[in-house]
């Protein structure tokens, strides 16, 4: 679901709420997964998939995100999936998730899904729901 331009997406009620950086936690298996995302005001976003590893290398991703009610969003994005020591494409990594942003707009949290498919598109894996929350990244003076 992505907003149209830049002019659009200000004029959507509560777009403009969800644009900007965000600090987002979520589990991944046995450990915990914190990255940074940018949401833009023109519906796309910006964010690392994957952290580095012997095994892979660290993946940034790209997709869309929309209102779909009041404070509630949806987010979808996909990112591909690398071999580390080769620099083959193991596959696609995509994404979809929904957040309801808190009332002060600094916070937000919500389900996600993430589905792991194969380089033609065929799918191997999909997740269940988990949980993932976020808080706004601010500017902190250099003092």
């Amino acid at each position: 679901m992505a907003c149209g331009t830049r002019e659009e997406a200000a004029t959507q009620p509560g777009t403009a709420g969800l644009a900007g950086a965000w600090r987002v936690t979520m589990p991944r298996s046995v450990r915990r997964f914190t990255t940074a995302l940018t949401l833009a005001a023109d519906g796309t976003r910006v964010t690392q998939f994957d952290s580095a590893s012997e095994q892979r290398g660290a993946t940034l991703g790209g997709g869309v995100w929309g209102p779909t009610g009041d404070r509630e969003f949806a987010l979808s994005f996909a990112a591909g999936r690398y071999d580390a020591t080769t620099g083959d494409t193991t596959g696609i990594a995509k994404v979809q998730g929904k957040v309801l942003l808190a009332e002060a707009g600094d916070a937000w949290d919500g389900q996600i899904r993430d589905t792991t498919l194969d380089p033609s598109g065929r799918q191997l894996s999909r997740s269940a729901l988990f949980r993932a929350s976020a808080t706004r990244i601010r500017i902190e003076p250099l003092a």
